[in-house]
């Protein structure tokens, strides 16, 4: 224990209550008790004035707003995106491809998805195709396909890209709804209710394939594609913390247009960072 300056530097070997309450009795005159937030000092005399530092007066504020903001926002939010267009070939393959690889698929397109790798499978094991295709019941000739594919998602489909197709007598109302409603699933079900029987693989490609000779279809799908933000990346952004996502930062007005509280929280926060920043420096 030093004395310096009218002021006592104790160490104790605890953080115990007890054993911190013991040391501070020992000096009578003391009034004034700077600590942490550590539940141990907590329960210290509350005949001291308890002082917080800067640092655990903003941190009990931020902690207090993401409590407040959990409860107001969801854990992922969307965003329509509204900007930006296709300006070359490959961006807009791009955007076809990734809007079409992500739509919904049947039961059925996933169970030969999984016949394919099962087909693969036993053919590693065995090193022969006229067992597997014993194994299957099933051609060599479709276990050699089966083999042969680079890229099973897309080739296991089917091919409506060099035929004519029966949905050719619907095609203009088909490419306005899907303009219309984004997703394949609401076209399907449109023609499955008004008579028109294709199934869902068969119209998904379809689709693409006359969006991929539409390029103001293309955009329009870049205009409209959702973003999705975590309410974690939001917050990281309304503190200026460490922020890993472009998203949030690219769409936190529209956020704040959609969570009106967003900003009231920002602000608030600012002008407590802001208050006690200057008088810090005073």
């Amino acid at each position: 224990m030093n004395l310096a300056n009218n002021r006592v530097v104790a160490m104790i070997n605890s953080r115990e209550t007890e054993d911190v309450q013991a040391v501070l009795d020992t000096f009578p005159n003391l009034k004034y008790l700077s600590r942490d937030r550590g539940k141990q000092y907590q329960k210290l005399s509350v005949s001291y004035i308890h002082i917080a530092d800067r640092f655990h007066i903003i941190k009990n504020v931020s902690d207090n707003l993401i409590k407040a903001l959990q409860n107001t926002i969801p854990n992922k939010c969307e965003v329509e995106d509204s900007q930006g267009t296709i300006t070359n070939k490959s961006e807009y393959k791009k955007i076809v491809d990734k809007t079409f690889n992500n739509e919904e698929k049947t039961p059925a397109y996933k169970n030969k998805i999984a016949l394919i790798k099962q087909v693969r499978a036993e053919y590693k094991k065995t090193d022969n195709i006229r067992a597997t295709a014993r194994f299957f019941k099933m051609s060599r000739c479709t276990v050699m396909k089966y083999l042969s594919m680079k890229n099973i998602e897309q080739e296991a489909a089917y091919d409506v890209s060099t035929r004519s197709s029966s949905l050719d007598p619907y095609k203009d109302i088909i490419l306005e709804k899907y303009c219309k409603h984004k997703k394949v699933t609401e076209v399907h079900n449109y023609l499955l209710e008004n008579g028109i029987k294709t199934k869902y693989n068969i119209l998904n490609y379809y689709i693409k394939k006359h969006v991929e000779k539409t390029p103001s279809i293309a955009n329009d799908l870049l205009r409209n594609k959702i973003a999705v933000i975590n309410r974690r990346d939001i917050i990281n952004e309304i503190f200026n913390w460490k922020n890993n996502d472009d998203n949030a930062k690219k769409y936190i007005d529209e956020l704040k247009r959609h969570y009106p509280i967003i900003s009231k929280y920002q602000s608030f926060y600012k002008k407590i960072k802001d208050a006690l920043t200057i008088v810090s420096v005073n």
